[in-house]
């Protein structure tokens, strides 16, 4: 009897140390879970806080300086860390010389390749589009994460880190209501030639401007515009006039007269034309089968053909009044926006757009691309040049650089393509320098 009980309680006490062995293994164990859970969370908001850091410093010319990108991302993730306390601030170190297993690294990103450290001597190159940030605890940063039982075993802390990569989206396609969001897009549509070669085009004034700046900015530094001219409809016209595709194709591009038109995008009210300029492109703009919640420009041809107005309404017309007082709002309160690039030279249009019943008949434009800019100026002018008379709507433009979550980004192609098809329409094969969206990687 009493041999069993001895058996019985050898047992028991081999059970309760198998019991305290597995709590104290689940309580070390559960404090490492903790701090690798707090550097991911920490890491993901770190990496998007350095990304729009990065951000911020673009320019709409596309040229920066890599080594003042990093400096400046440095800076926001050391503030970042600072700020948020509970030593965190330890968990990173600064890499000056780039190396690619540094707590701080700039590169390339692709979904089929995923993140590619940047050499040092790429950190100037346009395609660079992403950061990961690593933040450890460990001996070497002095803030090893401590374990309460493990000294009973040798182990008398942990090493724990994590990464995440924030990337900068810049090949942009089109635009969707991200969780609802308004797309800040104006449907006033801009003449474009990526080639510079079509008079008052997009390219060729900002050719123009880059080299005899008539503005400065609010640090008077000189900055690049665009003038943007939209015919006004005469109150004298009656009956029917001719195709606005033929009109308003023939008065694109030449100086004093029209290198815009207004777009419709899923309305053909100039009601909602104004509703939109004020508000953006709204979900319900969006809803019918034809874009599916989605303005998207087909990646295979490059271009999307949309319904357009070569003018505005007329002077006698309300709406135009209306539209006026929205694009003046936005010159106030110094938005940018989004605004379509329209092609000067494309494949000839559906044969149901040269079909004009009278001065607002639509015709089609073929939108090959996006600039973000913001409006300076607007103003009401009238043409002295006889042969091409008639009251016309100019706003000056300058561009910025837009950061915007309802952008639709597609992977960016390094090193492929046709180089025809770059030339053609840089603003799909190359990295847009006006639109970005920023996520984390996958």
């Amino acid at each position: 009897m009493n041999q069993r009980r001895g058996t019985a309680t050898l047992w028991v006490l081999l059970l309760l140390g198998v019991v305290l062995a597995v709590l104290v293994l689940a309580c070390d164990a559960g404090l490492i879970w903790n701090a690798q859970a707090e550097l991911r969370a920490t890491a993901d908001a770190v990496a998007l806080a350095a990304a729009h850091a990065w951000a911020a410093r673009l320019t709409p010319d596309g040229v920066h300086d890599g080594d003042e990108i990093r400096a400046v991302v440095e800076q926001e993730v050391t503030r970042y860390l600072a700020q948020a306390g509970r030593g965190l601030a330890s968990t990173f170190l600064p890499n000056p010389d780039h190396e690619p297993t540094g707590d701080l690294v700039l590169g390339f990103y692709e979904p089929t390749h995923g993140f590619v450290p940047a050499r040092k001597q790429d950190l100037d190159s346009p395609w660079l589009n992403a950061v990961r940030i690593t933040l450890r605890r460990d001996e070497h940063h002095g803030n090893a994460a401590g374990l309460v039982f493990g000294p009973l075993l040798g182990w008398s802390s942990a090493e724990v880190q994590a990464s995440a990569v924030a990337v900068l989206e810049r090949h942009i396609i089109g635009f969707q209501c991200t969780d609802g969001l308004p797309i800040p897009l104006v449907p006033l549509a801009i003449l474009s030639d990526p080639t510079g070669q079509t008079a008052d085009c997009w390219e060729s004034q900002l050719a123009a401007s880059n080299h005899t700046p008539q503005m400065h900015d609010e640090q008077g530094e000189p900055q690049a515009t665009v003038s943007l001219r939209l015919p006004i409809q005469s109150s004298q016209a009656v009956g029917p006039q001719p195709s606005a595709a033929a009109a308003g194709q023939s008065q694109m591009g030449r100086t004093g007269r029209g290198n815009a038109c207004v777009v419709q995008l899923g309305t053909n009210s100039w009601a909602e034309i104004v509703r939109q300029t004020t508000t953006g492109v709204l979900p319900a703009d969006l809803a019918s089968a034809e874009f599916a919640g989605r303005f998207e420009l087909d990646p295979q041809s490059g271009f999307r053909w949309l319904p357009a107005w070569a003018a505005a309404p007329s002077l006698h017309e309300r709406e135009l009044a209306d539209w006026l007082a929205a694009l003046s709002g936005l010159k106030e309160r110094q938005e940018v926006r989004i605004w379509p690039l329209f092609a000067a030279f494309l494949p000839e249009a559906p044969a149901e757009s040269a079909v004009g019943n009278g001065s607002e008949a639509p015709f089609q434009v073929a939108v090959h691309g996006f600039v973000a800019a913001r409006i300076l100026r607007v103003h009401l002018k009238t043409s002295v040049d006889p042969k091409q008379a008639g009251t016309y709507l100019e706003l000056t433009l300058q561009p910025r650089v837009l950061v915007t979550r309802t952008a639709i980004a597609t992977a960016p192609k390094r090193g492929q393509g046709d180089a025809d098809e770059a030339i053609q329409n840089p603003y799909l094969s190359q990295p847009n320098p006006y639109l970005v969206r920023i996520k984390l990687a996958e």
